[in-house]
């Protein structure tokens, strides 16, 4: 009986020191924080930062338009920093950084016209180049192992003037194949837009292996894996013009199109707002800012909302109501997590905001923080697209936590047999 105890109370201390590592080890993984670089402007120079958990680091300078992208090239991460020179011929300032070196970039040239995505497949970059002077629209392919150089470009624009002009808004690879987002429209202001395009290229070759018609005006498009479809949102027009609306779902393969979701969708004080901002976190939650698009009762500043929904179950709930514009989004599906900028009104209140896998936001960091208006947001990772310092999950490896309980077996024999 005597000895039973003893080991009762063995067994019971070493379930002890194991519950008391995993609550430690556990919450500092489930604590750590969520990253991303961004930049701040007021126009004419602004602040690149590193805004990590509620503090922010300042690592380099921005100009007047600042954009950011991130993207994985030998199983590393980086961030490509673009400065527009004009929107006529000049080429953007091209700045590529290892997120571990931001004094050093690797490449820092002169490179596309107004960037305004970017996505890789193997060695290859490729480069959504809007170039707005009303001539020209480019998808650009680089080479990665030699200094970005570009290997080859298509042009969209068909030269029909009945058609108008043809401009690449965005580009993203899926199962091999990618993904080009055209806007068509002529060089009036405001401007007059005809339906665009998704366009799917062989990453390889270029060549267009099919399209689809979607709305006026196309603003986002992001992958929602668990319907295998691209989800494009459109304003239905000009800005700050009555338009109708849309979320359109393309399917990968066959590039079926069918309505996911219209304005009717949106909670009824939202039945003036145009969808712009769109990402899927891995956790099947969809994200989308929306514009105020009353031609009629346009406020200023303009507001903008931001809304949730699981992507199997439409269902929308709003998460902020923002005066002033979100000029900026950028989601991080493998850390469940969606990024904003919410550029303000210009009195102090801009913000850069991130939610999470269950819709909720996590934090935000005002211009205090950040040294100025935010204008560009992209998530840092690492080579997995886990955590980098941050995220919006918590990973147990086979040599953390998990690994604690692999030796149940071997402590708990070890006690018995004492």
């Amino acid at each position: 009986m005597q000895r039973n105890k003893e080991r009762f109370f063995r067994m019971s201390r070493i379930f002890t020191v194991m519950l008391v590592v995993f609550l430690v080890f556990g919450s500092a993984v489930a604590g750590a924080v969520e990253k991303a670089v961004y930049a701040t402007t007021d126009y004419t120079s602004g602040v690149l930062g590193v805004a990590s958990g509620d503090s922010a680091v300042k690592v380099g300078s921005a100009g007047g338009d600042p954009a950011l992208f991130s993207f994985q090239k030998d199983g590393t991460w980086k961030v490509l920093h673009r400065e527009t020179n004009n929107y006529g011929a000049a080429l953007d300032t091209f700045t590529v950084y290892n997120p571990e070196n931001w004094g050093t970039p690797e490449v820092n040239r002169t490179l596309g016209h107004n960037i305004a995505g970017a996505a890789t497949w193997g060695t290859w970059l490729f480069l959504a180049n809007y170039y707005n002077d009303g001539t020209a629209s480019y998808l650009t392919k680089h080479d990665m192992t030699n200094n970005y150089a570009q290997v080859a470009s298509v042009n969209f624009d068909d030269g029909v003037a009945a058609n108008l002009s043809e401009y690449v808004k965005s580009v993203l690879v899926v199962n091999d194949a990618l993904f080009v987002l055209i806007e068509r429209r002529d060089a009036s202001w405001p401007p007059v837009h005809a339906a665009g395009s998704l366009v799917k290229l062989d990453p390889a070759s270029l060549e267009e292996i099919g399209r689809v018609g979607v709305g006026k005006n196309p603003s986002a498009m992001a992958y929602a894996p668990t319907l295998g479809k691209i989800l494009v949102t459109s304003f239905g027009g000009a800005k700050n013009a009555s338009g109708t609306t849309a979320i359109e779902a393309v399917s990968v393969a066959a590039l079926e199109k069918s309505t996911f979701a219209t304005a009717a969708d949106l909670p009824a004080s939202a039945a003036a707002y145009a969808f712009d901002f769109i990402g899927v976190t891995a956790s099947g939650i969809l994200y989308v800012t929306a514009y105020y698009n009353d031609a009629v009762n346009w406020p200023d500043p303009n507001p903008c909302k931001v809304f949730s929904s699981p992507v199997g179950a439409l269902a929308f709930t709003q998460r902020a109501s923002l005066p002033g514009w979100v000029g900026w989004a950028a989601a991080d599906p493998e850390q469940n997590l969606f990024w904003i900028v919410h550029h303000g009104t210009g009195t102090g209140d801009g913000s850069l905001r991130v939610y999470g896998g269950d819709g909720a936001e996590v934090r935000r960091l005002g211009e205090t923080v950040l040294g100025g208006q935010p204008y560009a947001v992209a998530p840092l990772r690492t080579a997995s697209g886990g955590d980098s310092g941050g995220g919006g999950g918590c990973a147990v490896s086979g040599t953390g936590v998990g690994a604690l309980f692999l030796l149940v077996p071997l402590l708990l024999g070890a006690a018995w047999r004492r």
